[in-house]
């Protein structure tokens, strides 16, 4: 489905069903052995023993979508990482954002206790999430301010406890 024609929430209940499809998540793994295994073609250097990859990330805001899944997509979340480090052990794996684990801490914290993810990474996005809407950004950055310090705070609480590193990847206000 197009969310423009057929509406977002059709697309989201489509894109929905990836984290419990096996033949999907064979195409994903498919995809990235295909990367990671590249040799970079101007340098002549393979991706594996490239030092200026820092590292890879299983998505950008990967997803559970539906709260029914979130069982399947920490699975999935388990095994992408697990087959990233297997074709490459020379760099970190991250997994997208808590953001993508539906808003639950608890699921957040699941998928980066996994041993084959070597740090946390959040998003902050102040305007997109209605902390400082546009015709009140101003009067809202001190709730904004608040709101991303509590979040960032949240997030150390997980990275304390499992001694990895968190990194803000992404900040729009």
């Amino acid at each position: 489905p197009a969310p423009a024609v057929d509406g977002y929430a059709a697309y989201m209940n489509f894109a929905a069903q990836f984290v419990c499809s096996d033949s999907a998540q064979a195409l994903y793994a498919n995809y990235v052995k295909d990367v990671i295994t590249r040799t970079n073609r101007y340098t002549k250097v393979r991706y594996i023993d490239d030092p200026t990859i820092m590292s890879w990330q299983i998505g950008n805001e990967p997803r559970a979508f539906l709260p029914a899944n979130k069982e399947c997509f920490a699975n999935w979340m388990s095994k992408a990482a697990a087959l990233i480090k297997s074709l490459d052990p020379n760099h970190l794996v991250s997994t997208g954002s808590k953001w993508g684990c539906e808003m639950d801490l608890d699921l957040f914290e699941k998928i980066h206790a996994d041993s084959n993810v070597d740090y946390l990474n959040i998003h902050i996005w102040p305007y997109n999430w209605g902390w400082a809407p546009k015709d009140s950004l101003q009067e809202n950055l001190e709730k904004a301010k608040r709101n991303s310090k509590a979040y960032i705070d949240e997030h150390l609480v997980v990275a304390k406890k499992y001694q990895k590193p968190l990194v803000m990847e992404e900040f729009g206000y």
